[in-house]
């Protein structure tokens, strides 16, 4: 008798929705329905979801009083000095503009959260950056421009302010005498801020189908399908592959070549070289991969 083969890509459909064991499962308020973006499909797909969060940020200008009736402002950039005000335990230092380059990560909170709630610890998350920033009202500074200059997805602002003896200061501790047995101190400025941090979280997938194989014409063979996933809080991929035959949409694109059933068995029709393609989904992301018989 002479075997007649077949040669043909099978359609698979996954849809994850189903499965709640490998689905969303480190997402407790369930996946996002905005905020996201997902790469295209294909046997792994990349999720990207977009996280937020507000703190209050609290950076300061510190005036050191010196021996020579002048303070200073020392920054990463360099020292601003000012003259002195008054005497003794009332000296202060002229009120002056500053501007500081200021690293904000040390201000980025403990969590953030997506647009479904789901909360997420900082250590988790990528892309740090600024969303927003606004000045929050106190009698310590001065605002020179209506906000805090920034670039929305940096982690670093420029603070320009004004301190000094028209503001108010939150401490003035003495730190040493001045020749004259006068006290001097330390001056110190807040400038409380309102900030939203950005970033995002990354959850992979991967899809694989176990079984390949030579038909005859009617021949059958049962396919296998497992998916696995690279949590946002896991740093490489495990081998934990979950099987989701029985719980996958089968198709064939071409059911006179070769049909597929609802357990993942596969029938060849006839002798036929055609290539099909085959797709898995959720609610949000879809996998694909080419499954041969030959």
């Amino acid at each position: 008798m002479i075997k007649k083969w077949i040669c043909s890509f099978v359609t698979l459909i996954l849809l994850l929705n189903e499965i709640p064991i490998f689905s969303n499962a480190a997402f407790n308020e369930g996946y996002p329905t905005s905020g996201y973006k997902i790469s295209a499909p294909s046997y792994m797909q990349t999720l990207e979801v977009n996280v937020s969060g507000r703190t209050d940020a609290t950076p300061k200008v510190v005036w050191t009083q010196t021996d020579k009736q002048i303070w200073t402002a020392t920054f990463a950039d360099g020292v601003v000095e000012t003259p002195n005000v008054g005497k003794g335990w009332d000296a202060l230092p002229k009120s002056k503009e500053t501007a500081e380059k200021i690293d904000m990560t040390v201000y980025v909170p403990d969590s953030m959260r997506d647009t479904a709630d789901n909360k997420y610890k900082r250590e988790y998350i990528r892309n740090l950056g600024i969303a927003d920033m606004n000045w929050i009202r106190a009698d310590s500074y001065s605002k020179v421009d209506a906000k805090p200059d920034f670039k929305v997805g940096e982690i670093t602002a420029n603070i320009k302010v004004i301190t000094g003896n028209l503001q108010e200061y939150n401490s003035k501790p003495q730190y040493s005498t001045q020749p004259n047995g006068d006290p001097k101190f330390n001056a110190h400025y807040w400038i409380p801020m309102d900030v939203t941090f950005q970033g995002t979280i990354v959850e992979k997938k991967q899809i694989r189908v176990l079984e390949s194989a030579a038909l005859n014409i009617n021949d059958t063979k049962d396919m296998i399908a497992q998916v696995r996933t690279l949590e946002y809080s896991m740093s490489d991929w495990n081998d934990k592959w979950t099987t989701v035959t029985t719980a996958t949409e089968w198709q064939s694109s071409d059911p006179s070549v070769a049909t597929i059933d609802a357990n993942g068995k596969v029938t060849a029709k006839k002798r036929e070289r055609q290539r099909l393609a085959r797709h898995g989904k959720n609610s949000l992301m879809s996998l694909r991969q080419q499954l041969l018989l030959q």
